[in-house]
């Protein structure tokens, strides 16, 4: 579509221009000799080709440039070409300072235009009347080889479509057998980007392909085959290099098309994903300060959280928070899940403060925010009983989650720190909506003087104080004798 508009564009430049230009300079072609009218005319040609590669985009080159100009210094020559476009009739004059062009008789009559054809000497062949025609062509051609002016042909006689091959009329042999000069064959690809009946231009690299000569005197037959071959391969070779070079172009575009979609579709697949997993964690009470996907293109997806907030509608004033939380796809609907910094509120007196949390994550299909966690290992734990705490190095166990039940267990090394208050070991817990219900199992190894200071606090009655203290069962300790253990079974 673009390149249409630029063809329209040069084509209103090119007949705006022309026109203006063979009128403003009418005046002095009316008594200027032949030569300075050539200069016009090349003028003229090299601002139309420098306007159609700024415009269009169409540029062209030349090359065996050294076989014409070999051949000219010695005298003049004919030059066959392929004629494929409008652009074949212009770019000669950029190469020779006195050249005469055969062209049909029908230019002639152009106004402006076809005066200054003849200004330059140009022979024009009537196709109405072959047997005169070929006649004048002769003689014509004749005087401008004894003036050394070498002439310049399309030997098929009209334009052709890109790799059609038709026959050389017979203007050509005739011209070679009576001037006996040598043929310079010259191929080209200007139909590829310039079609003969086609308004539009394309952008390119138009390829000028001159030939080594043709010498003089060779018979009629052999030197019309040797002609049209060397002429009709050339221009097929061309063809062909072109439609290669855009096989790789449209290739080129291709992947630039498939990587640019992909990249798209990759852009529009991450933030996607991370809106809706954001707001399904949001949606879910989890609150986070930022988050960010990792997706490659040979890994699997992580999804980073910081300043992590979790508020349990489940458990009364229960609330997690962490500085950041890392999962990890490992496979198939398998995560790891690393967090960093977290601190735990179970009810009003129970707090837990985890440096470190690594644990394997599978979460259900029947509820995509329900998780199960066959591992999980923690360290540096610090957990607080009201004023009381205790920093557990290491804690490895297991946490299940089926639905609404919560199936815990956690196991500590031991012997434990004297001053333990509470360990939670094993227990199970069913959330219904906002209530809770269950049975934990808590194992505490303390002294006397702790259930006294949890008295004082007025987290535990008096009553409940006598219990515990007969509860109490002594046990060894290389450090402490006079250390109880007991096991609490706490209904909720």
């Amino acid at each position: 579509m673009i390149f249409r508009l630029r063809s329209i564009l040069f084509d209103l430049f090119f007949y705006t221009f022309t026109t203006m230009y063979l009128v403003f300079f009418l005046p002095f072609a009316l008594w200027a000799p032949r030569k300075l009218i050539f200069i016009l005319f090349r003028a003229w040609t090299r601002i139309c080709i420098r306007m159609l590669a700024i415009i269009v985009g169409l540029h062209y080159t030349v090359r065996g440039r050294e076989h014409l100009n070999a051949t000219t210094q010695n005298g003049a020559c004919i030059i066959a070409c392929k004629h494929q476009s409008a652009f074949d009739t212009i770019f000669i004059s950029m190469y020779l300072d006195d050249i005469v062009i055969i062209s049909k008789g029908q230019l002639a009559s152009i106004p402006f235009f076809g005066y200054y054809l003849k200004k330059l000497g140009t022979i024009f062949i009537d196709r109405e009347n072959k047997a005169s025609a070929i006649r004048d062509l002769v003689k014509q051609s004749q005087e401008a080889i004894s003036n050394n002016r070498s002439l310049f042909i399309f030997p098929e006689g009209t334009r052709a479509k890109p790799g059609e091959n038709i026959p050389y009329q017979r203007g050509i042999s005739l011209l070679y057998r009576n001037l006996n000069v040598p043929v310079i064959p010259v191929a080209l690809n200007t139909g590829v980007f310039w079609g003969r009946k086609s308004m539009f231009k394309r952008p390119g690299m138009i390829v000028i392909d001159i030939q080594p000569p043709i010498p003089a005197g060779l018979e009629r037959d052999h030197f019309m085959d040797v002609l049209q071959k060397t002429i009709d391969t050339a221009s097929d070779n061309l063809l062909n290099s072109t439609a290669e070079k855009r096989k790789k172009k449209w290739l080129k575009k291709l992947a630039i098309l498939i990587i640019g979609t992909s990249l798209t579709i990759g852009l529009a697949g991450y933030f996607g994903a991370k809106a809706f997993l954001d707001h399904t964690l949001n949606k879910a009470g989890i609150n986070f300060s930022t988050s960010r996907i990792h997706i490659g293109l040979h890994t699997l997806p992580t999804y980073k959280l910081t300043n992590v907030t979790i508020k349990s509608p489940a458990i009364v004033e229960s609330s997690l928070a962490a500085q950041s939380v890392r999962l990890t796809a490992t496979g198939i609907k398998k995560f790891t899940l690393e967090a960093k910094n977290i601190s735990i509120q179970l009810y009003q007196n129970i707090f837990l403060t985890i440096s470190d949390l690594e644990a394997y994550v599978v979460p259900r299909s029947e509820n995509a925010l329900t998780f199960n966690l066959p591992y999980m290992h923690m360290q540096n734990t610090t957990i607080k009983f009201g004023s009381f705490s205790s920093i557990l190095p290491t804690i490895e166990g297991n946490y299940n989650q089926n639905h609404n039940d919560l199936n815990f267990s956690l196991n500590t090394p031991r012997p434990s720190p004297v001053n333990l208050p509470i360990l939670l070991t094993k227990g199970s817990i069913a959330l219904k909506g906002n209530t809770t219900k269950g049975k934990i199992e808590a194992q505490t190894t303390f002294g006397n003087s702790f259930i006294d200071a949890l008295q004082q606090q007025g987290t535990i009655t008096n009553t409940k104080a006598n219990e515990l203290k007969k509860a109490l069962k002594p046990i060894e300790h290389e450090r402490n004798q006079d250390l109880r253990q007991i096991i609490i079974p706490i209904e909720n």
